[in-house]
């Protein structure tokens, strides 16, 4: 299945049946409409060239959905509803290996939760996972060297968060807090993704304070030198939808609340709103 280097989002503050698409090869933007109402606060990845829609809120309580919509034939809005989540959550963050997509944390419309779990695409199946060790939602969630799954900073309901958390792949065991000191500081709705052999580039999101001057760095987390190092500022402060970056070879696509297209480049190490 060939790279599908397209960045989907959509407005969180739905419900919506909009689907924004860019494509990074032609740069082309567009919006269509689809069949299948895009929930509020729903978690998107894109898996070997199909984007699965988990979770969210409709009518004011969270689901269990998982929708695949049809990249091929995206203009004929096609969907396809696979099997539910365990729990129903919303706020969650995902982000996959080669076989599974994970699900981590979330609010499952009571309280924040330590609820984890993956799902066998190949099997059209949910599995429960081990739970992390905080609560946590809006948290950011990637994979490292095909290994370890790591999940970073997030909210608990009662305070932002600046821990991390990881747990190995392979194994699946339990969840581990890192012990790494970042310059991070307590954050949710922020993004990451692995650029290099050793680092992932964050984009920072929201603090308490919620202030456009405080979301506007980057930082290089050296998970193997135990490094955090302040990178370039992005242009405008924000924070990042539940939508997992894209990667390609020129850069990293991150889409934020607004559904603007933030790019970090990755040999320039800087950041454009790709217009």
């Amino acid at each position: 299945m060939p790279t599908v280097l397209k960045v989907l989002s959509w407005l969180e503050s739905g419900p919506t049946d909009t689907l924004n698409i860019y494509d990074i090869i032609t740069n082309v933007k567009m919006s269509i409409p689809i069949k299948y109402r895009i929930p509020q606060f729903s978690s998107g990845i894109v898996f070997n060239g199909r984007l699965f829609i988990i979770g969210g809120i409709i009518g004011g309580k969270p689901i269990k959905s998982t929708y695949e919509v049809n990249i091929p034939n995206i203009h004929a809005g096609l969907q396809i509803q696979r099997k539910d989540m365990p729990k129903a959550k919303y706020c969650h963050a995902l982000c996959n290996d080669s076989r599974y997509i994970y699900c981590i944390g979330g609010h499952d419309g009571d309280m924040h939760t330590t609820n984890c779990s993956l799902y066998i695409v190949y099997k059209d199946n949910w599995e429960q996972t081990q739970n992390l060790n905080q609560k946590r939602a809006a948290s950011a969630a990637f994979i490292f060297r095909n290994r370890w799954i790591y999940t970073v900073g997030g909210y608990n309901g009662e305070a932002f968060l600046n821990s991390i958390e990881r747990m190995d792949i392979l194994i699946r065991d339990k969840w581990n807090i890192v012990n790494m000191k970042t310059m991070l500081g307590t954050r949710s709705r922020l993004q990451g993704m692995q650029i290099n052999n050793n680092e992932i580039i964050i984009a920072v999101g929201h603090n308490e304070k919620c202030e456009e001057e405080d979301c506007i760095g980057s930082y290089r987390l050296d998970l193997v030198n135990s490094k955090c190092i302040r990178d370039a500022d992005l242009s405008i402060g924000t924070s990042f939808l539940t939508i997992s970056p894209i990667k390609s070879k020129e850069g990293v696509y991150f889409v934020n609340e607004n559904c603007q297209i933030h790019k970090y480049s990755i040999l320039q190490r800087k950041w454009e709103i790709v217009k």
